[in-house]
């Protein structure tokens, strides 16, 4: 029965059973052992060599490699990660892949040895190059068979494993077609460095060893005989040559005289050849000498050294962890491709999966291993991780300094990710391009069409009813009051008006950003639904029965929890922000009221402010699942009347079209609820007392929001006490807050603080003066007292 390499041959080859110090020498490197030219067994005797293998194999066996599905999720568990993790029972994945990169560097070709069950690899084990030989057809030279000569066994004869069991790394030698299947590896090709640096060393050696006095010459006038010279040479030898004679008196008699030599090679001691020479063996295998050895000044490594590392990481290191993820694909991932079995099948559905990272799809390890699966029409892919490694981390936080100047310039976050490969996820809000001050989108930077927030009218009447200019004035003194009452009617609407359009443009930069974010929003989910529509149904439609139209429905519709997610990461800092700004004003009108020096910061960490603002983002997200809902009905209508998908596709961007034209009501009822449900709390937190309604003039204005307003002005409201709107009859703590569409959806009234025995003339010349804090003087005023803060820091 033929015998395949079991566990105890490999166990002896890589320990080296039965074997002597010297046949193992010989076996490892090559057959040859050292001599006075070259040395035989170069990874062991030559520092550099041992170090560049060493540093590259580590490296590899520091990089965890992942399996991924074609539809790009990471295997966890399951045969695929056992043999990943743990490829045979005396390796773990670490040590399995830093050996394979041991033995390229060392020999320009590595065999995995795969142990097959069902034709399913159970166990892959490395064998050594040398113990393999290949065997080929006479007359083509094709690869038949290698053959195996294990270690450690006595009497022990070549095996013969065949092709299917073999898969085999090589970096061919093509000045040699015969030996093509035997590999070139670095270290030979660094043959000449090395034996130059092994030279040079071993001359120190012989240096220290039996010269460390300098060289030189006896002279006398006498003649010597042949004892008498003999004698003095063994003299010599044993009290002044070694290193442990050093230095030691040297007695001469008879007119003996010392003469001493000097030595070009002992003065240079080989430092700058073996400079050069470790230089070219680094070069050879991809690395810099600097990394290990410093600079030839002999200065420590510094900032050279961090540049040379993250320069190999990224030219060297990983392209041989792509290389061998990529065998790992086509070698044992392979043999899993080819199983069709049942069990593997559901080995496979059962086992541990999940996303893999945006950011990582993203990294060119990814992209090629995933294209090499793709092109061998694999089923999954390995992978190796490099998210974690410092150089290649130092690497891409030097280039967000370059990111950083093409973000200033209004390049979108997402392309600058894309463009410079970091391993990051790609931002909710990261396809637009944004100005440095206040985050505000310049896309959105444009006036509100049906709503244009102009400048405030002036104090005097806007319809020119100023008394001092009425020509009807008989001198009627009942004429001249009721006339006067009309004017001072008409005048105090035209100020309050003026109130109102300053409140309204404190917040529109908030505004106009927040339709920008929600048409932007529903823009990405019109996409997504579209692609996943073509890659659900393809190119034509088809008739389904209830539980087949269920399932394609909830292929092709959006997923409302990463949709809910997405959206409150771009409106959620924005209705915060309307908080703050809300609040803030209202600490400001209190003090200008009460005639404070300065005015109190609104505590947005308040639990009733941070109850307020969940409650804001759960109701902003209601808008996702009542698009979605009419989605639904749309593809459910188009599939139940056999339409094709070129005509489904268009219900999905009408549908779409409504959803984004409703962005500016979403955007003003809810930034404008933000501020005002802020206004309330502020004033709370403030301690003012009294509150009126201020009716909304130009802004989808409900006239009994007039009537309300007219009510309060004349009687204001406790502050903690509701509001009864007029005609409806509906209670609130302020606008926006009736719960009931028709008095909450588009409304743009809001409240002004009142004080005990205060007069509405009052009222309105103090926000008149003082005007209404805006969110970019509030921005400002942050900054300057952040600047403050670092000032008396």
């Amino acid at each position: 029965m033929k015998r395949r390499p079991t566990q105890r041959g490999f166990a002896g080859r890589t320990r080296g059973a039965d074997l002597s110090t010297t046949q193992m020498a010989n076996l490892i490197f090559g057959g040859r052992g050292a001599d006075r030219d070259r040395p035989g067994a170069s990874y062991r005797q030559v520092d550099v060599v041992y170090t560049c293998v060493r540093f590259l194999s580590d490296a590899i066996g520091s990089l965890p490699l992942m399996i991924s599905t074609a539809d790009d999720q990471v295997v966890e568990s399951g045969p695929l990660a056992e043999l990943t993790f743990r490829p045979n029972p005396g390796q773990t994945g670490r040590a399995f892949f830093a050996e394979t990169e041991a033995m390229l560097e060392l020999f320009g070709r590595v065999h995995w040895h795969m142990e097959l069950i069902g034709g399913v690899p159970r166990a892959v084990r490395i064998i050594n190059p040398l113990q393999m030989k290949p065997k080929r057809d006479r007359s083509t030279g094709e690869l038949l068979a290698w053959g195996f000569m294990p270690v450690g066994v006595s009497g022990a004869t070549e095996e013969i494993i065949p092709l299917d069991e073999v898969h085999t790394i090589t970096l061919p030698d093509y000045e040699l077609p015969q030996n093509l299947h035997d590999g070139m590896s670095p270290r030979k090709a660094a043959e000449l460095a090395i034996a130059q640096y092994y030279k040079a060393d071993v001359a120190n050696e012989s240096s220290l060893d039996n010269d460390v006095a300098p060289p030189g010459a006896l002279e006398t006038d006498h003649s010597l005989t042949d004892p008498q010279r003999e004698d003095i040479k063994n003299q010599l030898d044993q009290r002044h040559a070694g290193v442990r004679n050093r230095r030691r008196v040297m007695v001469l008699e008879g007119g003996l005289k010392w003469q001493g030599m000097a030595s070009a090679f002992k003065e240079m001691e080989f430092t700058e050849l073996k400079t050069m020479s470790r230089e070219g063996i680094c070069a050879v295998f991809g690395l810099k000498a600097i990394l290990f050895y410093g600079g030839r000044s002999g200065m420590g490594p510094g900032k050279e050294a961090e540049s040379a590392e993250k320069s190999v990481w990224n030219t060297t290191i990983m392209s041989r962890a792509d290389r061998i993820a990529e065998e790992w694909t086509c070698g044992p991932l392979g043999r899993f491709g080819r199983d069709k079995s049942l069990t593997l099948r559901d080995a496979m559905s059962a086992a541990c999966k999940r996303d893999t990272p945006a950011g990582h799809r993203r990294c060119a390890s990814y992209q090629r291993s995933r294209q090499a699966a793709m092109a061998t029409n694999q089923s999954f892919f390995a992978w190796f991780d490099a998210s974690g490694v410092a150089a290649l981390k130092y690497e891409w936080l030097g280039q967000s300094q370059d990111a950083k100047r093409w973000f200033d310039m209004g390049v979108p976050v997402n392309a600058i990710i894309q463009a410079t490969g970091a391993p990051v996820e790609d931002l909710a809000w990261g396809n637009a391009g944004y100005r440095p001050i206040g985050l505000i989108d310049y896309e959105d930077d444009t006036p509100i069409i049906d709503d244009p927030p102009g400048p405030p009218p002036d104090l005097e009447d806007q319809d020119g009813d100023n008394p001092k200019n009425d020509p009807d004035d008989s001198g009627d003194d009942k004429s001249s009051a009721a006339k006067r009452e009309l004017q001072q009617r008409r005048l105090t609407e035209s100020q309050l008006a003026a109130i109102w359009e300053l409140w309204r443009t404190s917040w529109a930069g908030l505004d106009r950003a927040m339709r920008g974010k929600v048409q932007r929003h529903f823009s990405v989910l019109r996409a997504e639904v579209l692609a996943n529509l073509h890659r659900v149904l393809g190119d034509d439609a088809r008739s389904l029965n209830g539980v087949e139209q269920r399932d394609t429905i909830g292929q092709i519709l959006f997923d409302l929890v990463k949709a809910n997610g997405k959206l409150r990461v771009v409106a959620v800092p924005l209705i915060r922000e309307g908080f703050r700004l809300g609040g803030n004003q209202t600490m400001t009108e209190h003090a200008q009221a009460t005639g404070a020096d300065e005015a109190q910061v609104f505590n947005i960490e308040d639990p009733q402010v941070a109850q307020a603002m969940r409650r804001r983002e759960i109701k902003l997200t209601d808008v996702n699942k009542t698009v979605r809902n009419k989605l639904r009905a749309q593809i459910v209508e188009a599939l139940d009347g056999n339409e094709p998908v070129g005509k489904i596709a268009e219900r999905i961007k009408r549908e779409f079209n409504f959803a984004s034209k409703r962005a500016n009501t979403i955007a003003r009822t809810e930034v404008g609820r933000s501020v005002e449900e802020a206004r309330h709390l502020g004033r709370e937190q403030a301690g003012t007392p009294l509150k009126s309604w201020l009716w909304s003039r130009r802004e989808t204005g409900r006239a009994w929001h007039m009537d309300t307003e007219r009510s309060t002005l004349k009687d204001p409201v406790a502050n903690g006490e509701l509001f009864t709107v007029a005609k409806t009859g509906n209670t609130c703590p302020h606008p926006r807050a009736t719960n009931d569409p028709q008095d909450d959806i588009n409304c743009g009234c809001t409240t002004i603080a009142r004080f005990p025995g205060d007069s509405v003339k009052a009222v309105v010349a103090r926000y008149l003066t003082h005007k209404c804090l805006t969110y970019e003087q509030m921005l400002a005023r942050d900054a300057a007292m952040r600047d403050d803060d670092k000032g008396a820091a």
